[in-house]
Parts: C-alpha cells; structure tokens; sequence
C-alpha cells in the first residue's frame, strides 16, 4: 500500500502544477461552439471525456489544434449543425452540453441521449423546461429534439439545482435576445 509520511518540523517549499478539470474543461469546449472566433483553452486534461467531446465537435467541423499537450486552439467557423454521433453521445454524459450552444447558434438541435456515468438520479427535466421558457420547443422521443425562432431571455427559477443545466443555460442565453436571470 503506498502512503505519505509526512515527519514535522520542516519547512515546505517547491512547486506543483495543478492538473485541469474536466468539469471546468467539458462546458469550456461546448461554449465554444457559440463563436466562429478561435477559442484558447489551457490546462485541458488529457482524458476519455474530453477526448469524447473534442471528437463531436470537429464531427460537426470545428477545427482543433493542439499548441501543447493540455492546450487546445478550437475554431467554429464552419461548423454544420447536424446530427451527433449516438455511440459518442452514449458514452459521455456531458454531450447534453451541446444543446445551449448549438440552439443558440443554429435555432436547433438534434441531440441522441447522453450517456455516461451512472450515479443516481440524473435527470434532463431541468434544461428542457429552462430551453422552453426561453422559447424553445422541445420534443422528446428516442431522441431529444430542440428548434427555435430565437431564443429570448427570461427569468428562470431552476426546478432543482444542476450546475451542467445552469452551464447549459448559461450557453443559450448569450446569444439569446434580452437578459436572462438565474
């Protein structure tokens, strides 16, 4: 078993490099799906998850360009709104962060379930009424299916509390007409 012995009485001096987060990094990538603008990231960890959601959005054709390892340049400019892969979507729960993003910027989404980690109860409700408050219309079958004629701010009192909802929200309503209070 490895552990840390840690003996008293000695000053601790050095430094550390703190890793990224892919909390902090997943809606950083989605986010940049709402300008043709290049987006800097850094500090971008190196996992599955954000491996995933760097691979559906050059799907829908933004560029990627690693500068570094953990530092990413990401153009929008042309990207297509078209249907994501389900088998990438299914593998990350965090590809519903692209239905803010993508709604604002093309009116519309088409976005398979996401999948992911399986933790308890996780459920959507949350950002599809938020999206239907902003004017969206919102149908569910095995896919989840977004359109609007233009997103409008609003005031929203979340149903529950869901940081991936508020980033969702967060997303749409920057390119959304008016203000928009959480």
């Amino acid at each position: 078993m490895k552990k840390f012995v840690i003996e008293g009485g000695n000053q601790l001096k050095g430094t550390v490099s703190i890793s990224g987060n892919k909390n902090e990094a997943l809606p950083a990538i989605a986010a940049c799906l709402l300008t043709d603008e290049t987006v800097i990231l850094k500090n971008v960890p190196r996992i599955k998850d954000v491996e995933t959601m760097l691979y559906l959005i050059k799907d829908l054709g933004a560029e990627v360009r690693e500068i570094t390892r953990n530092e990413l340049a990401i153009t929008c400019k042309n990207i297509e709104n078209k249907e994501l892969d389900p088998d990438k979507c299914a593998d990350l729960r965090a590809s519903i962060l692209l239905a803010g993003p993508l709604l604002a910027r093309f009116g519309s989404v088409k976005l398979p379930p996401p999948g992911g980690d399986v933790i308890g109860r996780r459920r959507l409700d949350t950002h599809f009424l938020s999206f239907r408050k902003m004017g969206a219309k919102v149908t569910v079958n095995q896919n989840y299916v977004l359109h609007s004629s233009g997103l409008q701010g609003t005031r929203l009192f979340l149903d529950e509390a869901s940081v991936t909802a508020t980033e969702n929200i967060i997303t749409a309503a920057s390119l959304a007409k008016g203000t928009t209070f959480l």
